[in-house]
Protein backbone atom coordinates (compact mmCIF):
# COMPACT_ATOMS: atom_id res chain seq x y z
CA UNK A 1 0.00 0.00 0.00
CA UNK A 2 3.13 2.58 0.87
CA UNK A 3 6.70 2.97 0.29
CA UNK A 4 8.69 2.89 3.47
CA UNK A 5 12.30 3.14 4.00
CA UNK A 6 12.53 1.10 6.75
CA UNK A 7 10.76 -2.27 7.42
CA UNK A 8 9.89 -3.73 11.24
CA UNK A 9 11.89 -6.87 11.94
CA UNK A 10 9.37 -9.81 12.79
CA UNK A 11 10.03 -11.63 15.80
CA UNK A 12 8.57 -14.87 14.56
CA UNK A 13 11.34 -17.12 12.82
CA UNK A 14 10.41 -19.56 10.25
CA UNK A 15 10.93 -23.56 9.95
CA UNK A 16 13.59 -22.35 7.53
CA UNK A 17 15.51 -20.41 9.75
CA UNK A 18 15.91 -23.02 12.26
CA UNK A 19 16.78 -25.03 9.19
CA UNK A 20 19.57 -23.12 8.38
CA UNK A 21 20.89 -22.91 11.32
CA UNK A 22 21.05 -26.45 11.49
CA UNK A 23 23.18 -26.37 8.67
CA UNK A 24 25.08 -23.70 9.77
CA UNK A 25 26.50 -25.95 12.79
CA UNK A 26 26.96 -28.60 10.68
CA UNK A 27 29.02 -27.01 8.39
CA UNK A 28 31.28 -25.45 11.00
CA UNK A 29 31.81 -28.72 12.66
CA UNK A 30 32.76 -30.07 9.31
CA UNK A 31 35.02 -27.32 8.99
CA UNK A 32 36.90 -28.38 12.95
CA UNK A 33 40.63 -28.50 12.64
CA UNK A 34 41.46 -31.93 12.84
CA UNK A 35 42.40 -33.64 16.67
CA UNK A 36 42.57 -30.05 18.30
CA UNK A 37 40.64 -30.03 21.15
CA UNK A 38 39.31 -27.15 23.28
CA UNK A 39 41.10 -27.13 26.56
CA UNK A 40 39.35 -23.49 28.10
CA UNK A 41 37.12 -20.72 27.23
CA UNK A 42 38.09 -17.79 29.19
CA UNK A 43 36.67 -14.26 28.85
CA UNK A 44 38.78 -11.16 29.60
CA UNK A 45 37.66 -7.45 30.05
CA UNK A 46 33.81 -8.68 30.55
CA UNK A 47 31.70 -6.42 33.31
CA UNK A 48 28.81 -5.18 31.96
CA UNK A 49 27.49 -8.63 31.09
CA UNK A 50 27.51 -12.29 33.14
CA UNK A 51 30.66 -14.45 31.83
CA UNK A 52 27.88 -17.47 33.01
CA UNK A 53 25.46 -15.93 30.00
CA UNK A 54 27.82 -15.52 27.36
CA UNK A 55 29.49 -18.92 27.88
CA UNK A 56 26.05 -20.80 27.69
CA UNK A 57 25.19 -18.80 24.57
CA UNK A 58 28.32 -19.87 23.01
CA UNK A 59 28.29 -22.92 20.23
CA UNK A 60 31.99 -23.23 21.07
CA UNK A 61 32.66 -25.28 23.93
CA UNK A 62 35.27 -26.83 25.78
CA UNK A 63 36.11 -30.31 25.10
CA UNK A 64 34.70 -30.01 21.64
CA UNK A 65 36.99 -29.59 18.22
CA UNK A 66 38.16 -26.15 17.37
CA UNK A 67 36.12 -24.02 14.38
CA UNK A 68 37.18 -20.71 13.28
CA UNK A 69 34.13 -19.92 11.29
CA UNK A 70 32.29 -21.33 14.64
CA UNK A 71 34.32 -19.08 17.00
CA UNK A 72 33.61 -16.04 14.45
CA UNK A 73 29.86 -16.99 14.54
CA UNK A 74 30.05 -16.91 18.07
CA UNK A 75 32.33 -13.69 18.49
CA UNK A 76 29.61 -11.89 16.24
CA UNK A 77 26.82 -12.92 17.79
CA UNK A 78 28.48 -11.33 21.35
CA UNK A 79 28.87 -7.89 20.00
CA UNK A 80 25.13 -7.82 18.40
CA UNK A 81 24.47 -9.11 22.44
CA UNK A 82 26.24 -6.34 23.91
CA UNK A 83 25.20 -3.66 21.33
CA UNK A 84 21.39 -4.78 22.33
CA UNK A 85 22.56 -3.24 26.01
CA UNK A 86 23.75 0.45 24.53
CA UNK A 87 27.59 -0.36 24.10
CA UNK A 88 27.52 0.48 20.27
CA UNK A 89 31.34 0.53 19.96
CA UNK A 90 32.17 -2.86 21.90
CA UNK A 91 35.02 -5.22 20.19
CA UNK A 92 35.79 -8.21 20.88
CA UNK A 93 39.24 -10.12 19.17
CA UNK A 94 39.34 -13.96 20.01
CA UNK A 95 43.34 -15.34 20.71
CA UNK A 96 43.78 -19.01 20.23
CA UNK A 97 47.34 -20.58 22.27
CA UNK A 98 48.15 -23.92 21.03
CA UNK A 99 49.62 -26.14 23.56
CA UNK A 100 52.69 -27.74 22.59
CA UNK A 101 51.78 -30.77 20.91
CA UNK A 102 48.89 -28.92 19.35
CA UNK A 103 46.70 -31.62 20.01
CA UNK A 104 44.50 -29.08 21.97
CA UNK A 105 44.30 -25.24 21.97
CA UNK A 106 42.83 -22.51 24.89
CA UNK A 107 41.01 -20.34 23.80
CA UNK A 108 40.42 -16.72 25.26
CA UNK A 109 38.51 -13.76 24.13
CA UNK A 110 39.60 -10.16 24.68
CA UNK A 111 36.79 -7.93 25.11
CA UNK A 112 36.44 -3.89 25.31
CA UNK A 113 33.22 -3.11 26.44
CA UNK A 114 33.54 0.58 25.61
CA UNK A 115 30.72 2.93 27.54
CA UNK A 116 27.15 2.31 27.05
CA UNK A 117 25.46 4.88 24.49
CA UNK A 118 22.19 6.75 25.91
CA UNK A 119 19.77 8.59 23.58
CA UNK A 120 21.10 12.66 24.75
CA UNK A 121 18.21 14.02 21.92
CA UNK A 122 15.81 13.31 19.16
CA UNK A 123 15.24 15.92 16.30
CA UNK A 124 12.53 15.32 13.47
CA UNK A 125 12.63 17.17 10.46
CA UNK A 126 9.71 17.62 7.81
CA UNK A 127 10.79 18.05 4.09
CA UNK A 128 9.19 20.13 2.44
CA UNK A 129 8.31 21.63 6.08
CA UNK A 130 5.09 20.76 7.58
CA UNK A 131 3.71 20.68 11.21
CA UNK A 132 5.14 18.03 13.54
CA UNK A 133 3.00 16.46 16.02
CA UNK A 134 3.80 14.37 18.95
CA UNK A 135 2.22 11.66 17.36
CA UNK A 136 4.48 12.10 14.22
CA UNK A 137 7.55 11.67 16.29
CA UNK A 138 9.64 8.20 16.90
CA UNK A 139 7.64 7.52 20.04
CA UNK A 140 10.07 5.37 22.33
CA UNK A 141 13.41 7.28 22.16
CA UNK A 142 13.59 9.14 25.54
CA UNK A 143 16.00 11.27 26.82
CA UNK A 144 18.74 8.89 28.84
CA UNK A 145 17.04 5.59 27.33
CA UNK A 146 19.95 2.77 25.90
CA UNK A 147 20.21 2.85 22.37
CA UNK A 148 20.58 0.64 19.90
CA UNK A 149 20.19 0.09 16.36
CA UNK A 150 17.08 -1.51 16.39
CA UNK A 151 15.42 1.26 18.12
CA UNK A 152 16.03 3.58 15.66
CA UNK A 153 14.36 1.54 13.40
CA UNK A 154 10.88 0.52 15.23
CA UNK A 155 11.01 4.49 15.97
CA UNK A 156 10.38 4.93 12.16
CA UNK A 157 7.91 2.77 12.24
CA UNK A 158 6.03 4.24 15.22
CA UNK A 159 6.46 7.66 12.60
CA UNK A 160 5.26 6.18 9.92
CA UNK A 161 2.08 4.62 11.62
CA UNK A 162 1.43 8.06 13.05
CA UNK A 163 1.61 9.46 9.87
CA UNK A 164 -0.70 7.20 8.28
CA UNK A 165 -3.18 7.69 10.78
CA UNK A 166 -3.07 11.38 9.79
CA UNK A 167 -3.52 10.91 6.31
CA UNK A 168 -0.24 10.23 4.72
CA UNK A 169 -0.14 7.01 3.76
CA UNK A 170 2.87 7.57 1.10
CA UNK A 171 5.56 9.22 3.71
CA UNK A 172 9.00 8.21 4.09
CA UNK A 173 11.16 8.62 6.99
CA UNK A 174 14.95 8.21 6.85
CA UNK A 175 17.82 8.72 9.66
CA UNK A 176 19.56 12.50 8.73
CA UNK A 177 22.51 11.88 11.00
CA UNK A 178 23.39 9.95 14.34
CA UNK A 179 26.07 11.95 16.19
CA UNK A 180 27.67 10.21 19.07
CA UNK A 181 28.89 12.46 22.23
CA UNK A 182 32.10 10.87 24.58
CA UNK A 183 31.14 11.37 28.06
CA UNK A 184 33.24 9.97 31.17
CA UNK A 185 31.29 6.87 32.35
CA UNK A 186 28.27 7.03 28.97
CA UNK A 187 28.19 8.10 25.66
CA UNK A 188 25.19 10.04 24.32
CA UNK A 189 23.52 10.15 20.66
CA UNK A 190 21.83 12.61 18.91
CA UNK A 191 19.46 11.43 16.52
CA UNK A 192 18.18 13.43 13.74
CA UNK A 193 15.23 11.75 11.63
CA UNK A 194 14.10 12.91 8.03
CA UNK A 195 10.35 12.93 7.00
CA UNK A 196 9.12 13.04 3.88
CA UNK A 197 5.45 13.08 4.59
CA UNK A 198 4.25 13.08 0.83
CA UNK A 199 0.73 13.89 -0.43
CA UNK A 200 -1.96 14.32 2.53
CA UNK A 201 -4.46 11.24 0.95
CA UNK A 202 -8.45 11.37 2.50
CA UNK A 203 -10.76 8.65 1.48
CA UNK A 204 -13.56 10.35 -0.91
CA UNK A 205 -14.22 6.87 -3.20
CA UNK A 206 -15.48 3.23 -2.27
CA UNK A 207 -15.33 0.62 -5.12
CA UNK A 208 -16.64 -2.65 -4.21
CA UNK A 209 -15.59 -6.35 -6.79
CA UNK A 210 -16.78 -9.55 -6.58
CA UNK A 211 -20.48 -8.90 -5.23
CA UNK A 212 -22.98 -10.77 -6.91
CA UNK A 213 -25.63 -11.50 -4.59
CA UNK A 214 -24.55 -8.79 -1.55
CA UNK A 215 -25.46 -5.18 -2.40
CA UNK A 216 -22.67 -2.80 -2.43
CA UNK A 217 -24.33 -0.38 -0.05
CA UNK A 218 -24.41 -3.28 2.13
CA UNK A 219 -20.85 -4.04 2.08
CA UNK A 220 -19.82 -0.46 2.46
CA UNK A 221 -21.87 0.57 5.29
CA UNK A 222 -20.68 -2.78 7.18
CA UNK A 223 -16.95 -1.37 6.04
CA UNK A 224 -17.79 0.99 8.33
CA UNK A 225 -15.30 3.77 6.32
CA UNK A 226 -16.44 7.60 6.49
CA UNK A 227 -15.72 9.81 3.65
CA UNK A 228 -12.84 12.30 4.20
CA UNK A 229 -11.05 10.29 6.67
CA UNK A 230 -7.41 8.96 6.40
CA UNK A 231 -6.48 5.20 5.81
CA UNK A 232 -4.34 2.81 7.22
CA UNK A 233 -3.03 -0.50 7.32
CA UNK A 234 -5.04 -0.82 10.89
CA UNK A 235 -8.43 0.33 9.30
CA UNK A 236 -7.61 -2.53 6.46
CA UNK A 237 -7.10 -4.95 8.81
CA UNK A 238 -10.13 -3.68 10.70
CA UNK A 239 -12.44 -3.53 7.84
CA UNK A 240 -10.95 -6.99 6.91
CA UNK A 241 -12.15 -8.56 9.86
CA UNK A 242 -15.69 -6.57 10.15
CA UNK A 243 -16.35 -7.89 6.60
CA UNK A 244 -15.73 -11.50 7.61
CA UNK A 245 -17.71 -11.37 10.65
CA UNK A 246 -20.80 -10.91 8.69
CA UNK A 247 -20.13 -14.95 7.00
CA UNK A 248 -21.53 -13.99 3.93
CA UNK A 249 -18.02 -13.94 1.62
CA UNK A 250 -15.90 -17.26 1.18
CA UNK A 251 -12.86 -14.78 1.49
CA UNK A 252 -12.26 -11.29 1.95
CA UNK A 253 -9.12 -9.79 0.42
CA UNK A 254 -7.43 -6.56 2.51
CA UNK A 255 -9.16 -3.02 1.21
CA UNK A 256 -6.45 -1.18 -1.16
CA UNK A 257 -6.09 2.10 -1.45
CA UNK A 258 -5.52 3.62 -5.03
CA UNK A 259 -5.84 7.46 -5.92
CA UNK A 260 -7.86 8.85 -8.33
CA UNK A 261 -7.80 11.07 -11.31
CA UNK A 262 -8.57 14.27 -9.24
CA UNK A 263 -5.73 13.00 -7.13
CA UNK A 264 -8.32 11.90 -4.47
CA UNK A 265 -8.72 8.81 -2.27
CA UNK A 266 -10.13 5.42 -3.26
CA UNK A 267 -11.23 2.58 -1.41
CA UNK A 268 -11.20 -1.26 -3.01
CA UNK A 269 -13.01 -3.20 -1.29
CA UNK A 270 -12.62 -7.37 -2.69
CA UNK A 271 -15.18 -9.80 -1.67
CA UNK A 272 -15.88 -13.40 -2.83
CA UNK A 273 -19.51 -14.63 -2.50
CA UNK A 274 -20.14 -17.35 -0.27
CA UNK A 275 -23.18 -19.48 1.24
CA UNK A 276 -24.79 -16.93 3.35
CA UNK A 277 -27.70 -19.74 4.32
CA UNK A 278 -26.79 -22.17 7.29
CA UNK A 279 -28.78 -25.76 8.04
CA UNK A 280 -27.99 -27.58 11.29
CA UNK A 281 -29.31 -30.82 12.08
CA UNK A 282 -28.58 -33.33 15.07
CA UNK A 283 -30.31 -36.37 15.23
CA UNK A 284 -29.18 -37.72 19.00
CA UNK A 285 -30.41 -41.42 20.79
CA UNK A 286 -30.99 -42.06 24.03
CA UNK A 287 -30.33 -45.57 25.10
CA UNK A 288 -32.80 -47.80 26.61
CA UNK A 289 -32.76 -48.14 31.08
CA UNK A 290 -35.05 -50.14 33.04
CA UNK A 291 -37.97 -47.90 33.73
CA UNK A 292 -37.90 -46.72 29.69
CA UNK A 293 -37.49 -47.28 26.08
CA UNK A 294 -34.88 -45.78 23.84
CA UNK A 295 -35.99 -42.58 21.80
CA UNK A 296 -34.27 -40.85 19.25
CA UNK A 297 -34.01 -37.06 19.53
CA UNK A 298 -33.52 -34.10 16.85
CA UNK A 299 -32.88 -30.54 16.36
CA UNK A 300 -33.23 -28.73 13.35
CA UNK A 301 -32.09 -25.73 12.82
CA UNK A 302 -32.13 -23.47 9.58
CA UNK A 303 -30.80 -19.35 9.13
CA UNK A 304 -31.19 -17.50 5.74
CA UNK A 305 -28.47 -14.99 6.71
CA UNK A 306 -28.76 -12.70 3.60
CA UNK A 307 -32.10 -12.27 2.45
CA UNK A 308 -32.12 -10.11 -1.65
CA UNK A 309 -28.38 -9.45 -0.81
CA UNK A 310 -29.67 -6.40 2.23
CA UNK A 311 -27.76 -8.70 5.55
CA UNK A 312 -31.20 -9.31 6.85
CA UNK A 313 -32.04 -12.68 8.44
CA UNK A 314 -34.24 -15.05 8.96
CA UNK A 315 -33.90 -18.44 11.56
CA UNK A 316 -36.50 -21.33 12.39
CA UNK A 317 -35.35 -24.07 14.93
CA UNK A 318 -37.40 -27.17 16.29
CA UNK A 319 -35.88 -29.09 18.94
CA UNK A 320 -37.48 -32.73 19.95
CA UNK A 321 -36.83 -33.54 23.39
CA UNK A 322 -38.24 -36.75 23.83
CA UNK A 323 -41.39 -38.28 22.81
CA UNK A 324 -44.00 -35.61 24.73
CA UNK A 325 -41.40 -32.55 24.44
CA UNK A 326 -40.86 -30.42 21.47
CA UNK A 327 -39.58 -26.23 21.02
CA UNK A 328 -40.40 -24.64 18.00
CA UNK A 329 -38.76 -20.93 17.62
CA UNK A 330 -38.86 -18.41 14.79
CA UNK A 331 -36.35 -14.80 14.66
CA UNK A 332 -35.90 -12.50 11.92
CA UNK A 333 -33.06 -9.71 12.37
CA UNK A 334 -32.92 -6.49 10.95
CA UNK A 335 -29.63 -4.34 10.54
CA UNK A 336 -29.11 -0.99 10.78
CA UNK A 337 -32.32 0.55 11.57
CA UNK A 338 -31.96 4.09 10.90
CA UNK A 339 -28.81 3.73 9.10
CA UNK A 340 -27.16 3.60 12.77
CA UNK A 341 -25.57 0.33 14.07
CA UNK A 342 -28.48 -1.01 15.65
CA UNK A 343 -30.06 -4.30 14.79
CA UNK A 344 -33.64 -5.15 15.58
CA UNK A 345 -35.07 -8.38 16.13
CA UNK A 346 -38.03 -10.27 16.36
CA UNK A 347 -38.96 -13.76 17.78
CA UNK A 348 -41.78 -15.98 18.30
CA UNK A 349 -41.25 -19.27 20.36
CA UNK A 350 -43.83 -22.09 21.64
CA UNK A 351 -42.72 -25.17 23.97
CA UNK A 352 -45.23 -28.43 24.64
CA UNK A 353 -43.52 -29.61 28.25
CA UNK A 354 -45.34 -33.03 27.93
CA UNK A 355 -48.69 -33.17 29.15
CA UNK A 356 -48.38 -30.21 31.71
CA UNK A 357 -48.49 -26.88 29.84
CA UNK A 358 -48.08 -25.24 26.81
CA UNK A 359 -46.04 -21.56 26.82
CA UNK A 360 -46.16 -19.05 24.08
CA UNK A 361 -43.82 -16.35 24.07
CA UNK A 362 -43.09 -12.71 21.71
CA UNK A 363 -39.90 -10.86 21.92
CA UNK A 364 -38.26 -7.59 20.45
CA UNK A 365 -34.47 -7.30 21.30
CA UNK A 366 -32.56 -4.31 20.01
CA UNK A 367 -28.37 -4.18 19.92
CA UNK A 368 -25.95 -1.53 19.39
CA UNK A 369 -22.72 -1.66 18.24
CA UNK A 370 -20.31 0.68 20.49
CA UNK A 371 -17.41 -0.57 19.63
CA UNK A 372 -16.19 -3.30 16.90
CA UNK A 373 -15.66 -6.00 19.59
CA UNK A 374 -18.31 -4.21 22.40
CA UNK A 375 -22.20 -4.02 22.35
CA UNK A 376 -25.69 -3.46 24.52
CA UNK A 377 -28.86 -5.06 24.01
CA UNK A 378 -32.24 -4.39 25.19
CA UNK A 379 -35.19 -6.67 24.99
CA UNK A 380 -38.93 -6.79 25.78
CA UNK A 381 -40.50 -10.37 26.29
CA UNK A 382 -44.41 -11.57 26.53
CA UNK A 383 -45.41 -15.12 27.65
CA UNK A 384 -48.28 -16.73 28.08
CA UNK A 385 -48.30 -20.23 29.76
CA UNK A 386 -51.47 -22.66 29.15
CA UNK A 387 -51.65 -25.17 31.49
CA UNK A 388 -53.46 -28.59 30.06
CA UNK A 389 -56.02 -30.03 32.18
CA UNK A 390 -54.78 -32.78 33.86
CA UNK A 391 -56.21 -33.53 37.19
CA UNK A 392 -53.77 -31.90 40.18
CA UNK A 393 -51.75 -29.94 37.39
CA UNK A 394 -48.73 -27.72 39.50
CA UNK A 395 -49.33 -25.15 36.44
CA UNK A 396 -51.54 -22.50 36.55
CA UNK A 397 -52.30 -20.46 33.56
CA UNK A 398 -50.26 -16.88 33.33
CA UNK A 399 -49.26 -13.91 31.79
CA UNK A 400 -45.48 -12.28 32.13
CA UNK A 401 -43.88 -9.33 30.57
CA UNK A 402 -40.28 -8.26 30.76
CA UNK A 403 -37.60 -5.92 29.98
CA UNK A 404 -33.90 -6.43 29.94
CA UNK A 405 -30.90 -5.16 29.23
CA UNK A 406 -27.77 -7.30 28.11
CA UNK A 407 -23.86 -6.45 27.14
CA UNK A 408 -21.87 -8.34 24.78
CA UNK A 409 -17.95 -8.34 24.15
CA UNK A 410 -16.48 -10.86 21.69
CA UNK A 411 -12.94 -10.79 19.80
CA UNK A 412 -12.87 -13.75 18.91
CA UNK A 413 -10.71 -14.70 15.74
CA UNK A 414 -13.42 -16.53 13.86
CA UNK A 415 -16.87 -16.91 15.40
CA UNK A 416 -17.68 -20.68 13.93
CA UNK A 417 -14.45 -22.55 14.79
CA UNK A 418 -12.34 -19.97 16.96
CA UNK A 419 -8.60 -20.77 17.80
CA UNK A 420 -8.36 -17.90 19.88
CA UNK A 421 -10.13 -14.67 21.40
CA UNK A 422 -12.82 -14.06 24.06
CA UNK A 423 -16.24 -13.93 24.29
CA UNK A 424 -18.36 -12.85 27.04
CA UNK A 425 -22.20 -12.21 27.31
CA UNK A 426 -24.62 -11.19 30.35
CA UNK A 427 -28.06 -10.08 30.74
CA UNK A 428 -30.28 -8.92 33.12
CA UNK A 429 -34.35 -9.19 32.94
CA UNK A 430 -37.02 -8.20 35.64
CA UNK A 431 -40.97 -8.49 35.12
CA UNK A 432 -43.88 -9.41 36.60
CA UNK A 433 -46.30 -12.38 36.15
CA UNK A 434 -50.07 -12.46 36.18
CA UNK A 435 -51.94 -15.22 37.04
CA UNK A 436 -55.64 -16.35 35.89
CA UNK A 437 -56.60 -16.57 39.27
CA UNK A 438 -56.05 -12.62 39.92
CA UNK A 439 -52.79 -13.04 42.04
CA UNK A 440 -49.43 -12.01 40.30
CA UNK A 441 -45.13 -11.96 40.89
CA UNK A 442 -41.89 -10.29 40.78
CA UNK A 443 -39.72 -12.46 38.51
CA UNK A 444 -36.05 -11.61 37.37
CA UNK A 445 -33.38 -14.12 35.30
CA UNK A 446 -29.57 -12.95 35.33
CA UNK A 447 -27.56 -14.79 32.74
CA UNK A 448 -23.55 -15.42 32.04
CA UNK A 449 -21.40 -16.82 29.71
CA UNK A 450 -17.46 -16.30 29.30
CA UNK A 451 -15.86 -18.33 26.75
CA UNK A 452 -12.13 -18.52 26.21
CA UNK A 453 -10.21 -20.15 23.50
CA UNK A 454 -6.04 -20.39 23.14
CA UNK A 455 -4.08 -22.47 20.85
CA UNK A 456 -1.19 -23.99 23.05
CA UNK A 457 0.53 -25.62 20.34
CA UNK A 458 0.05 -25.51 16.66
CA UNK A 459 -3.54 -27.16 14.90
CA UNK A 460 -4.39 -27.35 18.66
CA UNK A 461 -6.69 -25.44 21.12
CA UNK A 462 -8.34 -25.29 24.15
CA UNK A 463 -11.52 -24.16 24.91
CA UNK A 464 -12.95 -23.30 27.97
CA UNK A 465 -16.42 -22.15 28.99
CA UNK A 466 -18.03 -20.91 32.01
CA UNK A 467 -22.02 -20.19 32.17
CA UNK A 468 -24.48 -19.16 34.69
CA UNK A 469 -28.28 -18.75 34.82
CA UNK A 470 -30.40 -17.77 37.69
CA UNK A 471 -34.28 -17.09 38.38
CA UNK A 472 -35.74 -15.93 41.26
CA UNK A 473 -39.78 -15.43 41.86
CA UNK A 474 -41.68 -14.79 45.10
CA UNK A 475 -43.81 -17.98 43.31
CA UNK A 476 -41.98 -20.13 41.75
CA UNK A 477 -43.43 -22.40 39.04
CA UNK A 478 -42.17 -25.54 36.62
CA UNK A 479 -42.44 -23.50 33.52
CA UNK A 480 -39.95 -20.69 34.92
CA UNK A 481 -37.26 -23.00 35.23
CA UNK A 482 -34.18 -23.49 33.73
CA UNK A 483 -33.70 -26.82 31.57
CA UNK A 484 -29.95 -28.23 31.32
CA UNK A 485 -28.80 -31.25 29.89
CA UNK A 486 -27.77 -32.39 26.46
CA UNK A 487 -25.58 -31.66 23.55
CA UNK A 488 -25.45 -27.81 24.17
CA UNK A 489 -24.85 -27.75 27.54
CA UNK A 490 -23.96 -30.40 30.01
CA UNK A 491 -23.60 -33.59 27.71
CA UNK A 492 -24.17 -36.98 28.90
CA UNK A 493 -27.63 -36.85 29.99
CA UNK A 494 -30.39 -36.04 28.25
CA UNK A 495 -31.59 -32.83 26.50
CA UNK A 496 -33.36 -30.77 29.12
CA UNK A 497 -33.04 -33.49 32.22
CA UNK A 498 -32.83 -31.42 34.50
CA UNK A 499 -34.99 -28.45 36.26
CA UNK A 500 -33.50 -26.05 38.28
CA UNK A 501 -33.82 -22.43 39.82
CA UNK A 502 -30.25 -21.72 39.68
CA UNK A 503 -27.56 -23.23 37.94
CA UNK A 504 -23.46 -22.94 37.29
CA UNK A 505 -21.89 -25.19 34.32
CA UNK A 506 -18.52 -25.01 32.37
CA UNK A 507 -16.97 -26.85 29.38
CA UNK A 508 -13.96 -28.02 28.84
CA UNK A 509 -12.52 -28.63 24.91
CA UNK A 510 -9.70 -29.71 23.68
CA UNK A 511 -9.38 -30.17 19.96
CA UNK A 512 -6.85 -31.47 17.74
CA UNK A 513 -7.26 -29.46 14.23
CA UNK A 514 -6.87 -31.70 11.28
CA UNK A 515 -8.51 -28.76 8.80
CA UNK A 516 -9.69 -25.39 8.45
CA UNK A 517 -13.17 -26.79 9.74
CA UNK A 518 -12.49 -30.52 10.75
CA UNK A 519 -11.33 -31.39 14.13
CA UNK A 520 -10.73 -34.40 16.81
CA UNK A 521 -12.10 -33.22 20.19
CA UNK A 522 -12.05 -34.86 24.33
CA UNK A 523 -14.72 -32.96 26.82
CA UNK A 524 -15.45 -32.34 30.02
CA UNK A 525 -18.25 -30.94 31.26
CA UNK A 526 -19.60 -30.24 34.86
CA UNK A 527 -22.49 -28.74 36.61
CA UNK A 528 -23.83 -27.43 40.14
CA UNK A 529 -27.74 -26.84 40.00
CA UNK A 530 -29.87 -25.91 43.15
CA UNK A 531 -33.81 -25.68 43.48
CA UNK A 532 -35.89 -24.26 45.88
CA UNK A 533 -38.71 -26.20 48.17
CA UNK A 534 -41.83 -25.48 46.58
CA UNK A 535 -44.33 -28.41 47.79
CA UNK A 536 -47.59 -26.31 46.00
CA UNK A 537 -46.08 -26.25 42.61
CA UNK A 538 -44.71 -29.97 42.40
CA UNK A 539 -40.91 -28.91 43.09
CA UNK A 540 -39.10 -30.63 45.50
CA UNK A 541 -35.90 -29.07 46.60
CA UNK A 542 -32.36 -30.28 45.72
CA UNK A 543 -28.65 -29.10 45.29
CA UNK A 544 -26.81 -31.50 43.22
CA UNK A 545 -23.37 -31.42 40.82
CA UNK A 546 -23.33 -33.18 37.76
CA UNK A 547 -20.10 -34.80 35.54
CA UNK A 548 -19.81 -35.90 31.84
CA UNK A 549 -17.33 -36.53 29.77
CA UNK A 550 -16.66 -38.25 26.19
CA UNK A 551 -15.39 -37.58 22.54
CA UNK A 552 -16.29 -36.63 19.49
CA UNK A 553 -15.48 -35.39 15.73
CA UNK A 554 -16.04 -32.99 13.10
CA UNK A 555 -15.33 -33.48 9.78
CA UNK A 556 -15.43 -31.11 6.79
CA UNK A 557 -17.04 -32.82 3.86
CA UNK A 558 -18.97 -32.25 0.53
CA UNK A 559 -22.44 -32.57 2.02
CA UNK A 560 -21.02 -30.17 5.15
CA UNK A 561 -19.40 -30.68 8.45
CA UNK A 562 -20.27 -33.81 9.87
CA UNK A 563 -20.09 -34.27 13.43
CA UNK A 564 -21.32 -36.67 16.31
CA UNK A 565 -19.94 -36.99 19.63
CA UNK A 566 -20.42 -39.97 22.54
CA UNK A 567 -21.25 -38.54 26.12
CA UNK A 568 -21.24 -40.06 29.37
CA UNK A 569 -22.76 -39.06 32.41
CA UNK A 570 -22.40 -40.42 36.21
CA UNK A 571 -22.67 -44.16 36.26
CA UNK A 572 -22.62 -44.61 32.72
CA UNK A 573 -21.13 -47.30 30.64
CA UNK A 574 -20.56 -47.48 26.54
CA UNK A 575 -24.06 -48.93 26.31
CA UNK A 576 -25.72 -46.58 28.26
CA UNK A 577 -23.49 -43.13 26.06
CA UNK A 578 -25.84 -40.58 24.57
CA UNK A 579 -24.90 -40.49 21.23
CA UNK A 580 -25.26 -37.04 18.94
CA UNK A 581 -24.91 -36.60 15.11
CA UNK A 582 -24.84 -33.92 13.46
CA UNK A 583 -24.90 -32.20 9.97
CA UNK A 584 -23.80 -28.23 9.04
CA UNK A 585 -24.38 -27.23 5.77
CA UNK A 586 -23.82 -24.02 4.22
CA UNK A 587 -25.75 -23.55 0.87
Amino acid sequence: MEARDVKARSGHRSPGFFLLALIMVALCQASAQPGIRIRSLAFEGVTALSVNELRENFLTKEGQGLSRSLLNSDVRNLIARYNAEGYVFCSAEPVVKYDDDSSSAAVTLFVKEGNPVVIGSVEVIANPPMVVSPEDGPAGLNRGDVFHPGMVEQGIERMLRGLEKRGYPFARATVDRIEFVSGTAVDSAAIVFSIDPGPRTLVTEFQVEGNTTTDRSVIVREARLAENQPFSDETAKLVKRRLDRLRLFSSVSLPELFITEQQRGGILLRVKEGNPNRFDGVLGYVPSTGKQKGFVTGLVDVEFRNLFGTARSFSARWIRENQTTQDLMVRYREPWVASIPLDAQLGFSQRKQDSTYLRRSYEIEATYSILDDFSVGFSFHQSSVFPSERINNPVAGSETSILGGSVWYDNRDNPMNPTEGVSYRSSYEAGNKSFSNGGSARLTRVTFDLEYHFSPVVRQVLALALHGRDVASNILEQSDLIQIGGTSTLRGYRESQFLCARVAWMNIEYRFLSGQRSQLFGFLDGAYLALQDRPSAGLIGSEQSKLGYGFGARIDSGFGVIGFSIGLGEGDTFRTAKLHLRLINEF
